[in-house]
């Protein structure tokens, strides 16, 4: 079944897969390129594609490649916050001169078809544009909300720290890249006050709640890419976890006073050590090559080491 879902006076086009005779799909009115796989069912309703095209828009011109403008509607169009040089430049549909609006004047025209190009004032401007009456107009930059990480995960000031600020283009989607928790907890604010927060109670991925006390993320240490929807309030970590080390040591290994022999782990809780040539003796396990977290056992291998050793880390520490 494919269908349609309205949220306030925009349509969303959810991808589902088609069924024979599923629900008719709700469609505004609207020009849209539609795409539809016959064998998947996957399909699309998407804009026609406005750019920017120019001297003033780019080091490369009138040769491209367009900066394309964002729309909600197909008919309204913007740019937000661009730096634009002293120069010219024009609105292109669909990355082609086939269909491009143009006019002298700045900041504010009405675009014709084929017309002159707009001789443009170098500033950082939001530019709107109608696709249906050609009028565009030159703005002030958009200020958004400054949106930003603070807690125990992120610093060891923990929640009476700096906020680490995180980056938009939109105002909607919010980034703080590669960057390097701590295992902790966080939550994210806006304008490094209290007044407007979120925080989530799952890891790697959770809706935020808003303003709610004690409702901190909670993160597993390492290096990711953080993002959150402030339409939405969705966030998501992606990227890296940092595991502890866990290697074995002993005359069964290479002796007490040399390097622990590192295990591998892809996901922090069973390690592994494959195809290693053990001596008779004994051995430990060890948490990040010292004896603060140490395991072993007094029982003893009955048969030689087959292929591997595997070590459960969790279960490890549970016992």
């Amino acid at each position: 079944m494919i269908h349609g879902r309205a949220i306030g006076e925009a349509v969303i086009f959810l991808p589902e897969t088609a069924t024979l005779n599923g629900n008719n799909i709700v469609v505004p009115a609207g020009t849209y390129t539609l795409n539809f796989n016959i064998v998947t069912g996957a399909y699309s309703f998407n804009f026609i594609k406005i750019g920017m095209i120019g001297t003033a828009v780019s080091a490369a011109g009138f040769d491209g490649p367009d900066v394309d403008m964002t729309t909600t509607d197909g008919v309204h169009y913007t740019l937000l916050n661009w730096v634009f040089t002293d120069g010219e430049a024009k609105f292109r549909q669909d990355d082609s001169w086939d269909v491009n609006w143009g006019n002298s004047a700045f900041p504010t025209g009405s675009g014709t078809q084929g017309g002159d190009n707009i001789l443009v004032t170098a500033g950082i401007y939001t530019v709107y544009f109608d696709r249906m009456t050609g009028e565009y107009n030159f703005g002030a930059p958009v200020v958004f909300p400054t949106l930003g990480a603070i807690g125990t995960a992120v610093s060891a000031s923990g929640f009476d720290g700096d906020d680490v600020d995180m980056m938009t283009e939109d105002g909607v989607t919010y980034t703080l890249s590669n960057y390097t928790f701590m295992n902790g907890e966080l939550k994210i604010r806006e304008m490094d006050s209290w007044t407007t927060s979120y925080g989530g109670a799952t890891f790697p991925n959770g809706t935020a709640g808003i303003n709610e006390d004690g409702f901190n993320i909670p993160v597993t240490a390492g290096t990711y890419t953080l993002t959150y929807n402030r339409n939405n309030y969705s966030y998501s970590f992606v990227g890296t976890p940092t595991f502890p080390t866990v290697g074995i040591i002993g005359t069964a290994v290479n002796g007490w006073d040399v390097q622990d022999t590192n295990l591998t782990t892809t996901d922090g809780e069973t390690y592994t050590l494959t195809n290693f040539t053990f001596s008779t003796g004994e051995a430990k396990f060890r948490q990040d090559d010292a004896w603060a977290i140490a395991w072993a056992t007094s029982h003893s291998l009955q048969q030689p080491l087959a292929t591997a050793l595997i070590f459960r880390y969790r279960l490890a520490l549970i016992m």
